[in-house]
């Protein structure tokens, strides 16, 4: 574990801040991973995404990537942190859309295999939250998502709606 993942002197609220302001800009998702280089499965993940072309290309293609260092003595970490919904252990990886509003809470251990990591459901974590997003709802075709405020607001007469003339 020679190479440095997570750099102690970042500052968490400063790198959330670019990663919105760019996420926004490149219509991308924000991939915030906690780790520490003592975690070996932080070194682990991050050279098998490394050793496949495929999965950095998804994740730098589609991601804003913001790594916070878990575990040190900083203050400003430690408060970062507290903003976060709960997590039980690192590697563990929250996405933001570009409104800093939560999509995916997800803890790596899913993702592994052996030693190591599954090339496939790698893959596809890194695909299902891909999609730049403004909430949940962006992702729906307007005529769907209109058939779902009519059937909400108008129930089993929402396919009766006619324009007044």
């Amino acid at each position: 574990m020679a190479d440095s993942l997570f750099d102690p002197e970042r500052d968490p609220f400063a790198d959330m801040r670019q990663a919105l302001e760019t996420a926004q800009r490149e219509r991308k998702n924000i991939l915030v991973e906690l780790g520490g280089d003592w975690c070996v499965w932080c070194h682990r993940l991050e050279a098998f995404i490394n050793a496949h072309p495929q999965l950095r290309y998804l994740r730098d293609i589609h991601y804003v990537k913001v790594k916070v260092l878990v575990g040190d003595e900083q203050q400003k970490n430690k408060t970062f942190l507290e903003h976060l919904p709960g997590f039980d252990g690192v590697p563990h990886i929250f996405i933001y859309n570009s409104r800093g509003q939560l999509l995916c809470s997800q803890d790596t251990s899913p993702l592994e295999e052996g030693e190591s990591y599954n090339f496939g459901r790698v893959r596809d974590f890194l695909n299902r939250w891909s999609e730049w997003r403004l909430s949940p709802y962006d992702a729906l075709a307007t005529d769907e998502l209109k058939r779902l405020v009519e059937l909400h607001y108008f129930g089993e007469h929402a396919n009766q709606i006619t324009p007044s003339a």
